[in-house]
């Protein structure tokens, strides 16, 4: 991958995460508040895992389209990592 081309990679990445924990805080308004971050957390866990799974069909779909992928398997799951604690920070307090 270009490097140029990753601030927008981790932007498309972020935005999915995003939409996904509105959806899951949504689900969840019908709980005890309490639940919310439960909710939130368990969304974004799962988001986490299955893009981190992803890396082999991701590499392979930019190869395919004549993108240069250049991110090791270890380098994406940092950023995967880092785009959702970022985005989950947005949700609930991680301190």
């Amino acid at each position: 991958m270009n490097p140029n081309n990753l601030p927008v990679f981790k932007s498309r990445m972020e935005d999915e995460l995003r939409s996904l924990l509105k959806q899951a805080l949504q689900k969840s308004k019908d709980l005890p508040e309490i639940m919310h971050g439960t909710m939130v957390m368990s969304a974004a866990a799962d988001f986490c895992e299955n893009v981190k799974n992803d890396y082999s069909r991701i590499k392979q779909g930019y190869l395919n389209l004549n993108i240069s992928f250049t991110l090791t398997e270890s380098e994406y799951q940092q950023i995967v990592d880092d785009v959702t604690t970022k985005v989950l920070g947005e949700f609930i307090d991680l301190s």
